[in-house]
Parts: structure tokens; C-alpha cells; sequence
């Protein structure tokens, strides 16, 4: 993809995924797709580059949120998991 190109194809952006080098918004939310630093949206002809910085900064935004939550809900489990083990002992 050029660095210019505002649009790739389903093909494109279905190698990328496969290969992990995508990211969605959310587990439920796969419309919209980090990919080579920018985000994409999903259209019938491809995926489209967005360029409105504003936009692309508040999913930055959203995607640390979730990243923070998850990362939080891991260390939680780890902690309970834990205090199990040692409940055992």
C-alpha cells in the first residue's frame, strides 16, 4: 500500500489481519481497524483510509481505554486466582 492511498482492498486488509498485523476498535466493533498507523473503515469497495485526525484520535483514545480495562480485569484474575491457590495450601 502506498503511504498516499486512501483506499485498499477486502483482499489487502484480510492478509494483514491474518498475518496480526491488525488491530479492530473492539472485539465487537471490527468496522473500524488499525492498520499501519492509521485506522480504516470497512465499505463494500474496500476499506477506507480515515483522515480526520480528530476521529482517529478518539479511537486512539477508545482503543487505550479498552487496553487499560482488559489489562485491568487480567491483574484481577491473576490476584483471585492467587488467593485461591493459597486458600488451598
Amino acid at each position: 500500500m502506498p503511504a498516499t492511498s486512501l483506499m485498499i482492498s477486502h483482499q489487502e486488509m484480510r492478509d494483514a489481519q491474518e498475518a496480526g498485523r491488525t488491530r479492530p476498535l473492539s472485539p465487537d466493533i471490527t468496522d473500524f481497524v488499525k492498520y499501519r498507523g492509521d485506522w480504516w473503515l470497512r465499505s463494500p469497495e474496500g476499506w477506507l483510509r480515515i483522515t480526520d485526525s480528530y476521529l482517529a484520535s478518539r479511537f486512539d483514545a477508545v482503543r487505550a481505554r479498552l487496553d487499560l480495562a482488559e489489562d485491568d480485569a487480567i491483574c484481577l484474575l491473576a490476584q483471585e486466582q492467587g488467593a485461591t491457590k493459597e486458600e488451598r495450601s
